[in-house]
């Protein structure tokens, strides 16, 4: 449909100019100079004025709906470790599992400066991440496995201390424990805003460099 208005108007402005140059139309038909001196090529640029500013508004709409602009530039990497169910037995393992894999974790991703280092790391210890999860399993007696892969999903706002992650798709180590069906629990690995509350005194240099990146990039 805006073409085809485009069009009639360019055609229509051509018209008018060849019956302006045309003596013998002219003569014949003075209406002609008539319509273009005082009406046409008011209307025509008047026209013109509001149909461009009319597509420069649609654009602008389109560009709003389909391209929103990023108010918040910061990437996060979170870690969601999901339980094998909600019984009693399979949350309390969840939560062992979760200490060990944070300890792991710890010293490894306070060497990642950014977050394409942090994706790198953690893709780089998906068997490590479930050997650790896998020996705390099967000391308490458990006889189902670990998985981690790293996903792109969709999650709910959350909030996580005074850091308001709103809804969308994030970049996630996902541990399943079993079906992994269960509650998760989760956490920020980059930054690495969780590990910063651990309380292992050996990783107290480690997480003195986590807190040097949070700064860094907060």
């Amino acid at each position: 449909m805006i073409p085809l208005l485009f069009s009639f108007i360019k055609n229509l402005t051509k018209i008018i100019k060849i019956i302006k140059k045309n003596d013998k139309i002219g003569q014949k038909w003075p209406i002609f100079y008539v319509f273009y001196d005082f009406v046409g090529q008011k209307f025509i640029g008047e026209l013109m004025k509001y149909f461009i500013g009319f597509l420069l508004s649609i654009s602008f709409i389109i560009i709003i709906l389909f391209c929103p602009l990023q108010t918040n530039e910061q990437q996060y990497l979170r870690i969601h470790i999901r339980a094998n169910s909600n019984s009693v037995l399979d949350q309390n393992v969840k939560y062992k599992v979760k200490d060990e894999i944070v300890d792991f974790l710890i010293p490894h991703l306070s060497q990642a400066k950014n977050f394409g280092e942090a994706k790198k790391i953690v893709k780089q210890n998906f068997d490590n991440i479930e050997s650790v999860a896998n020996s705390v399993l099967e000391r308490d007696g458990f006889s189902y496995k670990s998985s981690a892969k790293l996903e792109n999903e969709y999650f709910p706002t959350r909030v996580y201390d005074d850091i308001v992650l709103e809804e969308g798709n994030y970049d996630a180590l996902i541990v399943n424990l079993g079906s992994g069906e269960g509650n998760n629990w989760w956490c920020l690995i980059f930054p690495a805003y969780c590990f910063t509350k651990s309380s292992n005194s050996d990783k107290v240099e480690y997480i003195s460099l986590i807190w040097e990146i949070i700064k860094n990039v907060s």
